[in-house]
């Protein structure tokens, strides 16, 4: 397996990824927009990384380094999108993921690695606990379109 950062004209691959995951259907975007949002994560410090095994991608997720005025001005990260194909569930993918993210926060010199899941199965919590993520604090949203 390899986790790298996608490849612009591998993106609509992601695209499908996100289409598997348990919640509502957005509305479809065409590839040369899902390009140009790409681009977008990119300009804003971010990063959307796959998995990749024998060729295919078959997990991802997004990551954000925040500059940061506490903390003597280190920058914290944060994790969104981190779906795996249903076919590639359970083989510890998301595991190596999540180590992945963890690695390149601090890399960039992050004082924290931060998500939120609105998950509601406790597989779903229990996972990322045993990826390092503690449920310690609360986590609130204002959310416009939902």
């Amino acid at each position: 397996m390899e986790i790298a950062p996608v490849p612009a004209d591998r993106i609509v691959e992601v695209m499908r990824i996100h289409d598997t995951f348990d919640r509502p259907r957005d509305e479809p975007i065409s590839p040369e927009a899902a390009r140009s949002v790409l681009q977008r994560i990119r300009d804003q410090s971010g990063e959307v990384f796959v998995a990749i095994v024998d060729g295919a991608i078959v997990a991802t997720y997004t990551i954000y380094i925040c500059q940061n005025l506490t903390r003597s001005g280190r920058p914290f990260a944060l994790v969104e999108n981190v779906i795996g194909a249903p076919t590639h569930r359970r083989q510890r993918i998301g595991t190596a993921l999540m180590e992945h993210a963890r690695s390149y926060a601090r890399d960039k010199g992050c004082y924290k690695l931060t998500l939120q899941s609105g998950a509601k199965r406790e597989e779903t919590r229990s996972f990322y606990e045993s990826c390092g993520f503690s449920c310690d604090k609360w986590g609130y949203q204002i959310r416009f379109d939902a």
